[in-house]
Order: structure tokens, then C-alpha cells, then sequence
């Protein structure tokens, strides 16, 4: 009998987990196809556009919403998405995203990956070798260059970037446009990190581990790291870092003319073209859910404080 208790004990936490993984599901899927709806929705009532007709130009009819949206997601859905529709200004948005969407992605996921990345290792040489700058970044360059507006970053870095060679920029405008971002994502992320890593090294059964001879790389990779992964919040921040970054590439993709879809997103809810401006809700909005649903399971999977308690011992 005392066998089974910690079982059912153990049922019972996975349930509630599954439960709390299902509820957080069904609330993205809700919130998601709510913006999605109502986007529709709000560019639909705006004039699409001119038709050529004998007369000259006249105003486009503006299809009913409920019939307009209706075709739209039986459109999407029976082509299996490969389909997203059209409009009498965007005829093909499909192709439209075959041909700028790789643009706004690559930038997007490449800075994303770039900044984090180069957080977490800043974070751990702040935390570590340099840890007598640790309070430096958190309290004054951290604060000073998120206080700074984005696009005045982007307006600096494109001035110093044509004064120092002006004849290579277009040669180099993609790589630019990166490392931009990466610059604008790196001084959030090395923070988030930083603040995770000092949470955990100064945990108990981190120094009850040091104070067993455990190597410092067992300790990093085996307890600090996943710790820090799932106890700090980070893994969610840097999913929803992800669709912001996605959405900041607008900036550069204008600055570097890198021909990007982020400009024609923001067309799309000038000119009416609903089918565009719902298919980039979805597009802005899957990566920010992913990331946090993905981010949700790690932290429910994984238990490393006990872990580390257990092996400290």
C-alpha cells in the first residue's frame, strides 16, 4: 500500500500537467483564431481598390464579410494550405509569400537565434570570469540601450554602416540587416539570461554540488543550464522574442531594401485586402504560439531543481 501512494501521487501530477498543457493549447488556438477573425473582419469594411471598366476607374464592391471569410478558410483548408487565397488588389497571396516571405523569415530567425545564442553565452561569461560586470550590464547598459527607440538604433547603425563604406552596403545589405537585429535582441537577451543563471548559482544545491568536487562543466551542463531553461522563464521570452523579432525585420527590410513581405503586410490593411492581412496574423502569430507551447512542455517535463537536489546528494 505505501508503494502505490507515490504512484498515485505521480498520476495525479502528470494529469494536472496534461490539464495545463491542454488549457494553454486551447487558449493560443482561441486567441489565435480570434485575432485572425477579427482582422478579417476590420480590413474587409476598408475600400480594396479600382477597377478598370468602360467608364474608367470605380470602387471595387465590397463583398459581405461572412461569405468573403467562408471562402477564404474553405480556400486554405481544401488546398491543404498551400492556397491562401486572394483579392482584387492581391490576386495570388501565395505567391506573394513564395516570393518575400524567405526574406523576412531568414532575417527574422537568424538574428533570433544569432541573439540569443550570444546572450546566453554573455550571460555565462558575466556570470562567471566577468561577473564583476554583471552588475554593470543588468543596472546601466541594459536599461540605456532598451531605453533607446528601435528605429533610432536602426537609423544610427545605417548612417554608420554609409559612412564607413558606403560602396559595399548593397553588397552586404542581408548580413547587415542581421546583424542590426542581432545588436536590438542581444542586450534583452544577455539580461533575461544573466538573471536565470545569478537565480540559480545561488541556489543551495549548487554549492552543496560545488563543495562535492563536481567539475564545473557536470556542474553548467547537468544542473545551472536546465535550470535556468525551465525555472527562470527564459524559454518563454525567447519564444515571444520571436515573433517580435519576426515583425522588427519591417525596419530593416525598408532600410536595406531587402524586398522583404513585411511591407506588403502593412499595404494589405491600407488597401482591404483581408485575405493578406489574415494570412499574416497566422504568420506573425504560429511562431510566438509554438515557441510558447514548446517552451510550456520543457518546463513541464522537466524537474532540474529536484534533480539537482537529488544529485547534490
Amino acid at each position: 500500500m505505501r508503494s502505490s501512494a507515490p504512484s498515485r501521487e505521480r498520476f495525479a501530477m502528470g494529469m494536472r500537467k496534461v490539464a495545463r498543457f491542454a488549457a494553454l493549447a486551447l487558449a493560443l488556438i482561441a486567441c489565435g483564431a480570434a485575432a485572425v477573425t477579427l482582422t478579417f473582419y476590420l480590413v474587409s469594411r476598408q475600400p480594396e481598390g479600382k477597377l478598370l471598366s468602360a467608364n474608367g476607374a470605380v470602387s471595387a464592391p465590397r463583398p459581405e464579410f461572412a461569405p468573403r471569410f467562408g471562402t477564404w478558410l474553405s480556400t486554405v483548408w481544401l488546398s491543404d494550405f498551400s492556397d491562401w487565397g486572394g483579392s482584387v488588389t492581391a490576386p495570388s497571396v501565395s505567391a506573394l509569400l513564395r516570393d518575400r516571405l524567405p526574406v523576412t523569415a531568414r532575417i527574422g530567425l537568424y538574428s533570433w537565434g544569432l541573439g540569443w545564442t550570444g546572450g546566453l553565452a554573455l550571460a555565462m561569461a558575466l556570470a562567471t570570469v566577468l561577473k564583476r560586470l554583471s552588475r554593470i550590464h543588468l543596472e546601466l547598459v541594459y536599461p540605456a540601450v532598451v531605453a533607446i527607440p528601435p528605429l533610432t538604433i536602426v537609423f544610427l547603425f545605417y548612417v554608420c554602416l554609409l559612412v564607413a563604406a558606403p560602396a559595399s552596403l548593397d553588397d552586404h545589405a542581408f548580413p547587415c540587416g542581421v546583424g542590426l537585429l542581432f545588436l536590438l535582441v542581444l542586450p534583452t537577451a544577455s539580461a533575461l539570461w544573466l538573471n536565470g543563471l545569478e537565480r540559480v548559482l545561488a541556489q543551495e544545491f549548487v554549492r552543496v554540488a560545488r563543495s562535492t568536487g563536481m567539475s564545473p562543466v557536470r556542474l553548467w551542463a547537468r544542473h545551472v543550464l536546465p535550470n535556468a531553461f525551465v525555472s527562470s522563464g527564459v524559454l518563454t521570452q525567447a519564444a515571444v522574442s520571436l515573433a517580435g523579432t519576426v515583425a522588427g525585420s519591417f525596419f530593416v527590410e525598408k532600410t536595406f531594401g531587402l524586398g522583404g513581405v513585411a511591407s506588403k503586410f502593412l499595404q494589405a490593411v491600407q488597401q482591404g485586402q483581408a485575405e493578406l492581412a489574415a494570412t499574416a496574423v497566422i504568420i506573425y502569430f504560429v511562431p510566438l504560439a509554438l515557441g510558447v507551447t514548446l517552451a510550456e512542455g520543457i518546463v513541464l517535463l522537466l524537474q532540474p531543481e529536484q534533480r539537482g537536489r537529488e544529485d547534490a546528494r
